[in-house]
């Protein structure tokens, strides 16, 4: 599993994300493409995550505690 630290994150900052790679269907790239460029989403990357995140709900943060 490839992790690596997000671009421009700070030591205190540091996020774990994981690289993957999947095939899919043409027509559904087209309807990625179309929320991307409705949505004015730089990249197909942040528009995929956006969905997923719709999808399966935004992840729950634990409250800091004091």
């Amino acid at each position: 599993m490839d992790t690596m630290k997000a671009k421009g994150d700070t030591m205190s900052e540091k996020i774990d994300k994981t690289f993957i790679n999947i095939q899919i269907p043409t027509e559904m790239l087209d309807l990625i493409d179309d929320y991307r460029f409705k949505n004015r989403i730089q990249s197909r990357a942040e528009a995929v995550r956006q969905l997923i995140e719709k999808a399966l709900g935004s992840p729950k943060k634990e409250p800091s505690k004091k």
